[in-house]
């Protein structure tokens, strides 16, 4: 992951540059162009090259991003376009700037992949933003008074704003209810989030939100399908998306707990890769209940990997405010504090994890559902 900032005021607060360092430790840099101040901090995973660090400026002069994220079909972005700009790197923050310039706000519509980005076109005085398509990658932003400024967290607008905001009490309610505080809304009232598959467009002083894809539109399209013909798309879309998803320049893991999600990527990761498979196991030492180390096990031998368990006793007292500090705002998960043990030590290993996140939800394994 890593972390973009931007803000259209002056601000000699450099903390705003480092509060978000921990997305991205490789390097943090800024610039100052037309009305706006963009930084970011950076995590290298596509491209080592320093020419990629960011904020990115257009060959030109007049546009620069700053992006968090992957879009995993960028070599068939930039093939598309290499014929009419002459890209430095091979990166993808580059293939999404000059797709920006030639498609303008429709380039969303080609990325595959989990992103937030901005682009800044300093001829128009013009911010285009936007969010990936389910949301994985964070991106808030607050609008008042003629000041502008978004980020990956939460944390960077208060630190930018040098005050809080007041308490969004609609907020409270929906995390008694839900444990959680659903988009657009922050804790604070004033701090948004921007909606998955949203683009804003932040201009003379005014902001545009609007939605570029619809999981609804897809509903029924594939109802007159045979089991056997959803089953062969099924697989060959899994197939893809993994394949996809193991596009890096760093090394790769898998969290593997031994059920349906993780194993099935396991299976797949290890059908694109000439080498073993750097699995992890999150283990309890007592709770056995709990504890899937046996599971992982099975599906760890059977795909000769690189496997480690990882047994934790998280330290609750000493975790929770480091866990409360990088949400932002109140979120109940359990299993945030476990992921965060987990990555930590993960970390030390592999740079990058496929996870088995909404397996359930999209195959049915809830109960609920």
């Amino acid at each position: 992951m890593c972390g973009i900032i931007g803000f259209n005021f002056k601000s000699a607060n450099e903390k705003i540059f480092s509060i978000a360092s921990h997305r991205g430790p490789d390097n943090t840099s800024k610039i100052e162009i037309g009305s706006f101040t963009l930084a970011h901090n950076r995590l290298s995973v596509v491209d080592h090259n320093e020419l990629s660090n960011q904020p990115m400026v257009s060959e030109c002069g007049r546009y620069a991003i700053v992006f968090n994220g992957e879009v995993y079909n960028h070599d068939n972005i930039r093939e598309k376009l290499k014929y009419k700009y002459d890209f430095k790197t091979k990166s993808d923050t580059e293939a999404v700037l000059y797709s920006y310039i030639e498609y303008g706000d429709k380039c969303v519509d080609d990325f595959r992949g989990m992103f937030s980005f901005a682009i800044y076109d300093k001829e128009l005085d013009r911010l285009f933003c936007a969010r990936d398509r389910i949301g994985i990658k964070p991106f808030v932003y607050y609008c008042k008074n003629g000041k502008f400024i978004f980020a990956s967290e939460i944390n960077v607008i208060l630190e930018a704003l040098g005050e809080k905001p007041e308490i969004n009490d609609s907020a409270i309610r929906q995390y008694l209810k839900y444990l959680y505080i659903s988009y657009p809304d922050t804790i604070f009232t004033d701090i948004m989030k921007l909606p998955p598959a949203h683009t804003l467009v932040y201009q003379n002083g005014k902001i545009d939100i609007k939605r570029y894809w619809n999981i609804e539109d897809f509903i029924g399209i594939n109802s007159n399908l045979k089991e056997d013909e959803i089953l062969r798309q099924l697989d060959n879309l899994f197939d893809e998306s993994v394949k996809m998803s193991m596009i890096a320049d760093v090394e790769l893991g898998s969290f593997l707990s031994g059920g349906l999600d993780s194993s099935l990527i396991l299976y797949y990761m290890q059908k694109h890769s000439r080498k073993k498979i750097n699995t992890y196991t999150l283990g309890f030492k007592d709770a056995k209940k709990y504890d899937e180390t046996s599971d992982a096990k099975i599906m760890a031998d059977l795909y000769n990997t690189n496997h480690s368990e990882i047994i934790v006793e998280p330290n609750i007292v000493e975790l929770l405010p480091k866990m409360v500090r990088h949400f932002g705002e109140p979120f109940a998960s359990p299993t945030g504090l476990l992921i965060y043990e987990l990555t930590k030590e993960v970390k030390k290993t592999a740079t990058v994890a496929l996870a088995g996140d909404g397996g359930d939800e999209v195959f049915g394994g809830v109960s609920k559902i």
